[in-house]
């Protein structure tokens, strides 16, 4: 499981979220984040399970024993779209948590919320299409496999148009020829039915991976966006400190020639007490 969690988050990214983890971030954010992760793995798991169906289908020489797997394959299918699915409303969530200004406290916690947002968004795309793309090779390889069946089955219709080469065939040969063929033309309608079930199955997955792409682009332009509102809150923020060391340099310049200024009127008064002290002592000298 260790190995899992190393395939499905980069170490960059589960820095991020250890870094969130131990900063003063919402309790539920945290939880969410620990189900976006439990549920990468839950789709990792599914991945390799559905991949190895499809590998053992693949192989099967009767189709008649393939039922039970056609269904295995479908329901398996199924449940990872709903895992995907599940993973999606999660991000929603972590985005509505995350345009929430009341719930974080710091710029530094918004910063790594919106790393660990980014970088959860980025993973899930990265695991649908590695989903769509084990579909295709899936469907891809049972048309090649098909193909195969049609260039097997093609020489039937020829020797029943050759009579020369029915003519040659015994009672016991002929027998025979006919038992295959009516398992081949048995084989060829199964193998014809199933394709086309898988494609309309793989049809509606790939619509629905496609929207959930939709879905994540959106979700990382809202990321994008909200770390765009929070680069310019620090911008103001940086622009009204700057504005408020320059009031304070201003305020030390008027205090300071303030100074002065009672400095001066202190030596004005004094300057003219000493000439009125020296008139009044002229004045009585000469009395």
């Amino acid at each position: 499981k260790t190995n899992d969690r190393e395939a499905l988050v980069p170490k960059s990214r589960d820095d991020d979220i250890e870094k969130t983890s131990r900063s003063r971030v919402p309790q539920e954010w945290q939880s969410l984040v620990n189900s976006v992760q439990y549920t990468f793995t839950l789709i990792h798991q599914k991945m390799k399970e559905l991949v190895a169906l499809h590998n053992r289908h693949l192989m099967a020489t009767n189709l008649d024993d393939n039922l039970d797997e056609d269904q295995e394959i479908e329901q398996q299918t199924k449940e990872l779209t709903e895992v995907f699915s599940l993973s999606h409303r999660q991000l929603g969530k972590l985005s509505a948590l995350r345009r929430s200004p009341t719930l974080w406290q710091g710029s530094q916690s918004q910063k790594l919320s919106e790393n660990v947002l980014s970088s959860l968004a980025r993973t899930l795309q990265d695991l649908s299409l590695a989903f769509r793309k084990a579909q295709s090779e899936y469907l891809n390889k049972l048309k090649s496999r098909d193909d195969r069946i049609q260039g097997y089955l093609s020489w039937g219709p020829l020797l029943e148009n050759n009579s020369t080469g029915l003519d040659d065939f015994g009672d016991q040969e002929y027998q025979l020829w006919e038992a295959q063929k009516q398992k081949r033309e048995m084989l060829l309608e199964e193998n014809t039915a199933a394709v086309a079930q898988r494609e309309h199955e793989i049809n509606q997955i790939v619509r629905s991976i496609y929207e959930l792409n939709e879905i994540f682009r959106d979700v990382a332009q809202l990321v994008v966006d909200q770390g765009t509102l929070v680069d310019r809150i620090d911008y103001n923020v940086e622009n009204t400190q700057i504005r408020v060391e320059q009031g304070l340099q201003q305020l030390s310049k008027a205090q300071h020639y303030q100074s002065k200024d009672r400095k001066m009127l202190v030596i004005m008064v004094l300057a003219t007490l000493v000439i009125v002290f020296g008139i009044l002592l002229i004045v009585t000298k000469f009395r």
